[in-house]
C-alpha cells in the first residue's frame, strides 16, 4: 500500500507480549501489515444519519449515531476519546466505508450529544456501547477505540455480558493503565490535599460550598489536568470517574484479539502503559507508528485503515480486498 509501511519499514515498530515470555497472539496479529495490497480509490458511500433510539434513549435521549458504507456485513464501530467526537473519527470512517459498514457515535457531553442528567461511570458507557452494537449491527464487529474510547472498549469486553458479536479490538493510544508518576505529580497532589484540609472541619453545607469554590479557583485549575480544567458540572464528575477507572485487574478477562497502535510521538500514553496492556491481555500485540502523535487516526489514517482491513481478513470477517 502506498504510504503504508510493512514490517520492514522504519515507520512501524512492533511490540508484542512474546518479549515478556508470553505466547504470541493466537490470531497472528504480530504479523500485521505483512504484504498489504494497494488501497482502492475511495468510492462514493451510502451515508445514513440517525438519532439513536434504543437503550440510549433511556440512558440519555437523542445521542447521535452515524452509519456509513455497506448496508450489511462486517461492521467497524468507532469510539472517540475524551474531549473528542465522531468528527475526529470521520476521516478514518471514510477510508473504511468502501469495505465495511461503519458506525460512529458521540458519547454524552461530546460533539452534538447532550450532557447526561447525572455523571456517568464506565458501566454506563459500556451499556451504551452494548446497546449500539445490538441496535446497529447484525454480523461480526471490529471495535476501534481511541484513547478513552479504547478504555471503554476494553472495559466493555471485560464484563460478564461481553458482546458476542465483537471479533476484535483495534486500539489507538488507549488509556486505562497507570502512568508512572513524575515528582511534579506528587507535589501537586500534596498541595491539593493541603488546600482541601481546612474545609474538612466545616459543617456539611459550608464544606460543600467551600470545596466547590476551591474547584473553580484559578489555583485549583492550575493544579489540574487540561481535560479536567476544560470541564464543569456533570462532565467534570464523569471525567473523574472515567480517568480513575484503571483496568489492570480486568484486562486478563478480555479474551478478544487486540491490536494496539501507539504514535511514536504520543505524549499522552507512554510505551510503559502499552507494555502493561500487552502483558496483561491474553491475546494482544502492539505497534508504534512513526510520525504520529496521540491522534493516530488523524496523523496516519491510511495505516489505521490498513490495520483494520488486515485484522478483519485474518479473523475471516471478510476476504482481503484486492486493488
Amino acid at each position: 500500500m502506498q504510504g503504508v509501511p510493512t514490517p520492514n519499514s522504519s515507520a512501524i515498530r512492533r511490540r508484542d507480549n512474546a518479549a515478556d515470555g508470553v505466547s504470541p497472539p493466537r490470531t497472528g496479529v504480530r504479523w500485521l501489515f505483512n504484504g498489504l495490497p494497494g488501497r482502492k480509490e475511495e468510492e462514493s458511500v451510502h451515508t445514513e444519519y440517525r438519532r439513536y433510539r434504543g437503550l440510549a434513549q433511556r440512558i440519555s435521549d437523542g445521542l447521535p449515531v452515524e452509519v456509513l458504507g455497506k448496508e450489511a456485513g462486517p461492521t467497524v464501530l468507532l469510539l472517540h476519546g475524551w474531549g473528542s467526537s465522531m468528527a475526529h473519527m470521520r476521516p478514518l470512517a471514510r477510508l473504511l466505508a468502501t469495505d465495511f459498514r461503519v458506525v460512529m457515535l458521540d458519547f454524552p457531553g461530546h460533539g452534538s450529544a447532550p450532557e447526561p442528567a447525572e455523571p456517568w461511570d464506565m458501566d454506563r458507557h459500556a451499556d451504551l456501547v452494548q446497546a449500539v452494537i445490538d441496535e446497529h449491527t447484525d454480523g461480526p464487529v471490529l471495535v476501534v477505540g481511541h484513547s478513552n474510547g479504547g478504555r471503554i472498549a476494553l472495559f466493555t469486553m471485560a464484563r460478564p455480558s461481553t458482546p458476542d458479536r465483537v471479533r476484535a479490538l483495534l486500539l489507538l493510544g488507549p488509556s486505562g493503565t497507570r502512568r508512572p508518576r513524575r515528582p511534579s505529580w506528587y507535589l501537586k497532589t500534596a498541595l491539593a490535599r493541603t488546600l482541601k484540609a481546612p474545609f474538612a472541619i466545616l459543617p456539611r453545607p459550608l464544606r460543600d460550598f467551600g470545596l466547590d469554590w476551591l474547584r473553580h479557583s484559578l489555583l485549583w485549575r492550575a493544579l489540574s489536568s487540561s481535560d479536567y480544567a476544560a470541564t464543569s458540572g456533570v462532565m467534570r464528575e464523569t471525567f473523574i470517574r472515567c480517568v480513575n477507572t484503571y483496568l489492570e485487574n480486568v484486562l486478563p478477562r478480555v479474551g478478544t484479539p487486540t491490536v494496539i497502535l501507539r504514535g511514536a510521538h504520543d505524549e499522552a500514553i507512554t510505551p510503559a502503559q502499552i507494555d502493561t496492556m500487552v502483558r496483561l491481555l491474553p491475546d494482544a500485540g502492539a505497534h508504534e507508528v512513526e510520525g504520529a502523535g496521540h491522534y493516530v487516526q488523524l496523523d496516519a489514517p491510511d495505516i489505521v485503515a490498513a490495520a483494520v482491513r488486515d485484522l478483519a481478513s485474518r479473523l475471516e470477517m471478510q476476504p482481503m480486498y484486492t486493488p
